[in-house]
Order: structure tokens, then sequence, then C-alpha cells
């Protein structure tokens, strides 16, 4: 298992997407996992606010996602989970009891002003400037502290400079992992 974690906008999506091309990894997007469950009015309504999932929600669904797919391939990436110090203690519960097997955690750095303007070019119903606002201030307030959270349960966590053409982050994701 990856941990991809960064800003929005930082191509995490970009680079899960190449490791699996190349890599037979397992991109498991919360994102997109969310936005396939949008029959359920309550995880709509969670997106359309701009706000997070509750983990006696998101925690079961992510589950069997992760199961599901580590049936079918030897590397999962998570990518934009963990998002709360709750679900990164739930994570590393999973690892310590053998369920996950981690192979690195991501971290990609990119500033606000560039994150907003690729936001803006995807034109996705929940990339409204307020919505991304929003974002931003839960990386700060979540993400951060998780970065920190992970070093301290001893972690190694990659910094990787995003704001650099797709394939010299590419580069530096893979010397991260050794591969």
């Amino acid at each position: 298992m990856i941990i991809f974690l960064g800003i929005a906008g930082a191509g995490k999506g970009t680079q899960a997407e190449l490791l699996h091309e190349h890599y037979q990894a397992a991109p498991l997007s919360t994102g997109e996992i969310l936005r396939s469950h949008e029959n359920d009015k309550r995880i709509k309504n969670y997106l359309r606010e701009g706000v997070l999932v509750p983990d006696e929600v998101l925690l079961p669904i992510i589950e069997k996602e992760a199961i599901k797919r580590t049936k079918a391939k030897t590397q999962i990436i998570f990518d934009g989970f963990p998002r709360t110090l709750s679900q990164a203690k739930w994570l590393v519960h999973k690892i310590n009891e053998g369920k996950f097997k981690l192979s690195g955690i991501i971290h990609f750095q990119l500033s606000r002003e560039v994150a907003k303007q690729r936001l803006l070019k995807r034109h996705r119903y929940d990339d409204t400037e307020d919505i991304i606002d929003k974002r931003f201030a839960q990386y700060e307030q979540n993400i951060l502290p998780l970065v920190n959270y992970f070093r301290s349960e001893g972690f190694k966590i990659h910094d990787i400079n995003a704001d650099q053409p797709v394939e010299k982050v590419f580069q530096d994701l893979k010397s991260a992992l050794g591969i």
C-alpha cells in the first residue's frame, strides 16, 4: 500500500494512474469512490457542500474497496486518504494488524495558487472556488497534521515537489518508492 497525501490539485490522481499503468498498482481514490456512491443522498450532500464524509460512512466503504482491489493487484495506492487523524489511526491499526502492508507515504507539495489554477481547469461540479477554498482549509487543518502523525509513529514521509512537469514528479515518485 502506498499513501498519497497533498493539497487538492497536486496531481495525486495523475501519479496514481501512472503507477497503475507501469507497475500494476491499484489506485483507490476516495473522491472517485464517493462520487460512485452518489446515489446515496448523504454522500452526495457532503460532496456538494465540500465537507468530509464522516468516518462511520466512509471507513466501511474504504475497507471494502481496498480488500476488493488487493485481491487483484499487489499494491494499493490510497489517493487522498486518510484525511483526518482518526482515519490515519484507523489505517495505522490496519497496518499493524497486518491487514495492509505499507510501501511508502508520499506527500505532494504544491502552492495554493497553482493548485487552484489546476482545479478550476478540471470543470468538475465540485471544483468551485468556494469548495476549493474549503479543501485548502481542510488540507491545512487535517492533512499537514497527518504528516506529523505518521512521522511520530515512525513512518518515513517522502516529500515531492508537485510543481514540476508530470514526468519529473513521476521520476521523483519512483525514486522515493525505490522502483
